[in-house]
């Protein structure tokens, strides 16, 4: 892994904790509640894809 990719985050790693972000932000409506399993499947992918991403790229 190159210095680059440790410090920023690896393309694949930084898309899919977009993707993960956008899917969670889904959830984010007034009808929906912190105990959907929807929503705590997406929060748990989320959590999953910012372990490979730097703090300052989420």
């Amino acid at each position: 892994m190159g210095i680059k990719n440790k410090l920023f985050g690896t393309p694949e790693a930084v898309a899919a904790h977009q993707q993960a972000s956008r899917n969670l932000e889904r959830y984010n409506n007034p009808d929906t509640d912190d105990t959907d399993p929807g929503y705590l499947a997406a929060n748990e992918r989320k959590g999953e894809t910012a372990k490979d991403v730097p703090w300052y790229r989420r």
